[in-house]
C-alpha cells in the first residue's frame, strides 16, 4: 500500500491526465468543471481516508489543515485505521459528516463571534453557482479522489464488506 505522498502524487497525476483529456476535447472551462475539480482537490489534499490515523502517524492531509489539524484527532481515537473510514460508501459519507459537523460548528462559532463583535457582512455575494449546486458538483470529485485512494490501498468495490 502506498504512503500518503504516493497517494497524493497518483491522485494529482490522474487529475492532470483527466484535465488534459477534457481540454484536448475542446470542452470549455465552466463553473461546474471548477466545482468538480475543487471537490477532487479537496478529497486529495484535505479529506483523505488516512485521516483516521489520528495521532498515530504524521498524515499530510491533517497537516494541510494547519491550526485546525487538532480537530481531526478525535476521529483517530473513535475509529481504527483501515476500519469504517476505508469503505466505499460508509467511509466517504462518515468522513464528510464528521467534517460538516465539526468544522461547521467551528465556522458557526466564528461567525457568531464576528457578528457579536460588530463585524458586518455584505448583503449579497456575487457567486455564479448557488452553494447547493456547487456542493452537488463537488461531491463526485471528492468521491473520485476518495475511491482512487481506496483502490490503491487494495480495497475493491465488488467486495460487499467494503461498502
Amino acid at each position: 500500500m502506498p504512503n500518503g505522498d504516493t497517494h497524493t502524487a497518483i491522485n494529482l497525476g490522474a487529475l492532470l491526465g483527466l484535465g488534459g483529456v477534457y481540454l484536448a476535447l475542446g470542452l470549455p472551462w465552466t463553473p461546474p468543471a471548477s466545482a468538480l475539480v475543487g471537490g477532487y482537490l479537496f478529497g486529495t489534499l484535505f479529506l483523505t481516508p488516512d485521516l483516521d490515523l489520528g495521532h498515530r502517524a504524521r498524515v499530510r492531509a491533517r497537516r494541510n489543515w494547519g491550526a485546525l489539524s487538532a480537530l481531526w484527532l478525535p476521529l483517530g481515537i473513535l475509529v481504527k485505521h483501515r476500519g469504517v473510514i476505508h469503505t466505499w460508501g460508509r467511509g466517504p459519507a462518515l468522513l464528510l459528516l464528521y467534517f460538516v459537523v465539526v468544522f461547521g460548528g467551528v465556522l458557526a462559532l466564528a461567525l457568531f463571534g464576528l457578528q457579536a463583535a460588530g463585524v458586518t457582512f455584505p448583503p449579497t455575494w456575487n457567486v455564479r453557482l448557488t452553494p447547493q449546486a456547487f456542493w452537488w458538483l463537488a461531491l463526485p470529485g471528492y468521491l473520485l479522489a476518495y475511491w482512487i485512494h481506496l483502490w490503491l490501498d487494495d480495497y475493491r468495490p465488488w467486495r460487499w464488506r467494503e461498502w
